[in-house]
């Protein structure tokens, strides 16, 4: 494709005796053989660079995807651990009040959900 093109571009504007000559000259020279095995490796290597760079960038995007998946499943995870204790503090509490009241552990193991150890250490 190379050498039909350079042959179109060399023999515009030319004569019919003058682009025979030209094409001649273009089919028989070995420079424009080597041109043509220099293209061809140039752009292997450039395909190849290209496979490459894509690689990398489809790694990092991938990299860049798995950590901020990770930092809003961690961040879910600290929520509903907080939530998670600040619902235990809250049975604490009220475990603590009932106890004050008088109610016993039974009572208060029912309505806090608390264990019969986790009571008795409060008391």
């Amino acid at each position: 494709m190379f050498v039909v093109w350079l042959k179109n571009i060399a023999v515009s504007g030319m004569t019919a005796k003058e682009k025979v000559e030209i094409e001649k000259i273009i089919d028989e020279s070995k420079e424009v053989d080597e041109m043509v095995y220099a293209l061809e490796i140039a752009i292997r290597n450039m395909r190849e660079e290209m496979k490459m760079q894509g690689r990398v960038e489809g790694k990092t995007e991938g990299l860049q995807e798995g950590v901020e998946k990770g930092k809003m499943e961690g961040r879910a995870e600290g929520r509903a651990e907080g939530r998670a204790e600040g619902e235990r503090n809250a049975k604490i509490e009220v475990a603590k009040k009932m106890f004050a009241m008088g109610k016993d552990i039974k009572e208060i193991r029912y309505i806090t959900g608390l264990t019969e150890d986790e009571i008795n250490r409060l008391v």
